[in-house]
């Protein structure tokens, strides 16, 4: 990539809600700011106001701290040039300016658009995958999240069971108190589990067996 490519450097101060953004060009001039909604009207603007400002796609790179998501991809298939930065570097690239710890969104996206100018080789070159990697990517992602939260709601649960009901915990083969994910019946619900215990519980051994006739704690 040659060095001078480039004539204008864009910084995105990436947000849930709203995305501020700064424009320089290749001296290090401040050429604007503005606002944009996360939105498609917000890309929109965004797009406007880049080409009011005179910037050409092929000629402007992007720095922003996610390397996926519409902004990202929407830039992309526009043509621009976007480069991703760790929140970490940001933070490094923030304190050659300011030792201030309070949180500017403006100082942000002018760091990231100034380091991108002078410190291009600390970024990442983003491409937009195929879509096929894309739906890959997202059910894994969704896969673990789901993961996750299966554990926590077990884990809720052995609380619960731990606090008003110990026989049942006490009296289950898993006795170990490490964590397990998922349910202990392989799957079924808890409601089914116990229906299973009652019609099953003469099979176990008597140290397997769960009183359930037993009342709980009272709290």
């Amino acid at each position: 990539m040659e060095p001078n490519r480039f004539r204008h450097y864009i910084g995105i101060d990436w947000a849930t809600e709203a995305h501020r953004i700064c424009l320089l060009d290749q001296d290090g001039r401040l050429c604007g700011r503005t606002s944009i909604p996360h939105s498609g009207a917000g890309l929109a603007q965004l797009l406007d106001w880049l080409t009011a400002h005179g910037v050409v796609p092929a000629l402007a790179a992007v720095g922003i701290e996610t390397p996926r998501g519409a902004v990202v991809e929407t830039l992309v298939e526009r043509g621009f040039a976007v480069f991703a930065l760790n929140p970490k570097q940001l933070d490094r690239f923030r304190d050659r300016y300011t030792t201030g710890g309070a949180k500017d969104d403006d100082r942000d996206a002018w760091c990231i658009a100034s380091a991108l100018r002078t410190d291009r080789s600390a970024f990442r070159p983003v491409s937009v995958d195929l879509p096929e990697i894309i739906r890959l990517r997202e059910l894994y992602r969704t896969h673990l999240e789901l993961g996750v939260d299966t554990q926590r709601q077990a884990s809720r649960l052995r609380e619960q069971l731990r606090r008003y009901y110990p026989q049942m915990r006490g009296g289950h083969p898993h006795r170990s108190g490490r964590p397990r994910r998922g349910f202990p019946s392989g799957g079924r619900p808890p409601w089914r589990y116990l229906a299973h215990l009652r019609r099953t519980g003469s099979r176990h051994s008597p140290e397997r067996q769960i009183p359930l006739g037993e009342h709980p704690l009272c709290l």
